[in-house]
């Protein structure tokens, strides 16, 4: 078996997986996603199969603006000698804009965002954890208590901002929202570079961070998603680099049970790394098996650093967990069948779930509906079930926008015509809100192309593996569980990064046509 299977072949074959799954994707937005109606389709009035012709001409523009070498040449001069001080001013100029538009566009959202937001702020003015009802009857972090470790640390930063007398509390977090987000594009920059020493790439992954992720809205609502999008790129950042010390395997641990914390599929990425490294055991990739051991001993103390913290930080709100109303794996199974809301979120479902008071119980009760949804399908209605739920995942550029509920619960009184105009395009019901979406669907749709066709050129190593098999296991985590765009988010750098390095591979290949 060791014989057959090798290092190069295990990661051929996860590439090979990546490739049919990604290939099925692109290949449902090209020519599915107006033929299937599901919950949660995107805003953009332009067929995917438009933005690809749009991609193509612009590729078709720049092979011919490469012909003039003196041009590119000079470019690329310039980026090596000046390429950090480049992306160092992207990202400045980058955050000024985040505020200007932060200072137009204000808004507090509704959703879960609210309950921790309130549960927060009264936690730091009493110093009482209020556990907030949900749909006016459920204690709120009974039923999610995924979110209290958020909820927490909210509660500790709007103590810090009160003691500094900032009294707007709710856009602090949003600034600090911001200031993770940016973060997370520098690492992933960073990241870029333990893949390539090509500034060049470094700069083309800053240019689509800056357009894709930083200027998307999606930082103006303080939540898991900004909060958690900086620790999936930086135990990727980690786990990649070539001489890996200790202390990277420690905060590989760390950044991974700290990202869990916030948001579960932060987890996801800890997983690949545990499934790679498992590889190297198992057909003696690894020559000494006492530094995978110490590489072990560093991420199990990393997590066990951040357990420590959560139990403090439990013990310092005074909070008791209480499963009478928790949620099991198999409610979000149940509720990732449920045909008539295509696999997304279910009021009912959550209703029906939450109306059985004993937690063994709910789970019968949900492993039974999951029984029963499955023996409804046929072969047909479980492939057309499936496609649609991956077009509710993977065809939005804006990761969901505006849909969830009470999505602008107050907005900002600035009526200035630069307020009017940027609240026009950002908001989802603006009339200029068309030009945004389509924008970031024709970057997204440049990204899965670029993606596709690069990784099947590129040869495959343990780095890439570890991207592939995160994106596989996000993309089965998403099909199995609730569905929703907004998911991939904090996984966003990662999809950059493959495209990036796809980008490189498709102009060494096509250079000869230059």
């Amino acid at each position: 078996m060791k014989k057959l299977l090798n290092d190069k072949s295990i990661y051929n074959i996860i590439k090979c997986i990546f490739i049919i799954l990604f290939a099925t994707i692109f290949l449902l937005l090209i020519f599915v996603d107006t033929n299937l109606k599901y919950n949660y389709a995107n805003d953009t009035k332009i067929d995917n199969w438009i933005c690809l012709g749009i991609l193509v001409f612009i590729f078709i523009m720049i092979f011919i603006v490469n012909r003039k070498k003196k041009l590119n040449d000079n470019i690329t001069n310039i980026i090596e000698k000046k390429g950090k001080l480049i992306i160092m001013l992207m990202f400045i100029l980058l955050f000024i804009v985040q505020l200007i538009i932060l200072n137009n566009i204000y808004f507090k959202t509704g959703w879960d965002a609210s309950h921790l937001f309130a549960t927060a702020e009264h936690y730091a003015k009493t110093d009482v954890f209020k556990n907030s009802m949900y749909y006016l009857q459920y204690p709120y972090f009974d039923v999610y208590p995924n979110n209290i470790f958020l909820t927490s640390i909210f509660g500790i930063l709007i103590k810090i901002a009160l003691s500094f007398n900032i009294l707007e509390v709710h856009k602090f977090l949003v600034i600090l929202s911001i200031i993770l987000v940016d973060i997370a594009g520098i690492v992933m920059v960073k990241t870029i570079g333990n893949f390539t020493s090509k500034k060049t790439l470094k700069i083309l992954g800053a240019t689509i961070f800056v357009l894709f992720i930083g200027l998307s809205p999606w930082y103006i609502i303080p939540y898991s998603d900004t909060y958690s999008i900086l620790f999936p790129i930086s135990v990727l950042y980690n786990y990649t680099k070539e001489n890996k010390k200790f202390h990277n395997y420690l905060l590989i641990g760390l950044f991974s049970f700290l990202g869990y914390l916030i948001k579960p599929t932060n987890i996801i990425i800890l997983i690949a790394i545990f499934i790679l490294e498992f590889f190297k055991v198992l057909f003696n990739i690894l020559k000494n098996p006492k530094i995978m051991l110490k590489n072990f001993i560093g991420i199990f103390l990393g997590i066990l650093i951040v357990f420590l913290f959560n139990t403090q930080l439990l013990k310092l709100i005074n909070y008791t967990s209480d499963n009478t109303y928790a949620l099991s794996p198999y409610h979000y199974i149940m509720m990732g069948l449920n045909t008539k809301t295509t696999g997304t979120f279910s009021t009912t479902d959550v209703l029906n779930s939450l109306s059985i008071n004993n937690y063994d119980n709910r789970i019968k009760y949900n492993q039974n509906v999951i029984s029963d949804r499955l023996s409804e399908f046929s072969f047909n209605s479980f492939i057309e079930f499936y496609s649609k739920k991956l077009l509710v995942n993977f065809n939005d550029g804006t990761f969901s926008w505006g849909k969830e509920g009470l999505f602008y619960l107050s907005e900002t009184n600035n009526s200035s015509p630069l307020s009017n105009c940027l609240k026009d395009i950002f908001y989802s019901y603006g009339n200029k809100y068309i030009f945004f979406s389509s924008i970031m669907q024709i970057i997204w749709i440049f990204i899965l192309l670029t993606i596709l066709i690069g990784t099947s050129l590129k040869n495959v190593n343990y780095k890439y593996c570890t991207i592939y098999l995160t994106l596989i296991g996000l993309t089965l985590f998403l099909l199995l569980f609730e569905a929703r765009a907004r998911y991939l988010y904090i996984y966003a750098p990662y999809f950059i990064i493959l495209s990036i390095i796809s980008i490189d591979v498709i102009y060494c290949k096509l250079k000869k046509y230059l």
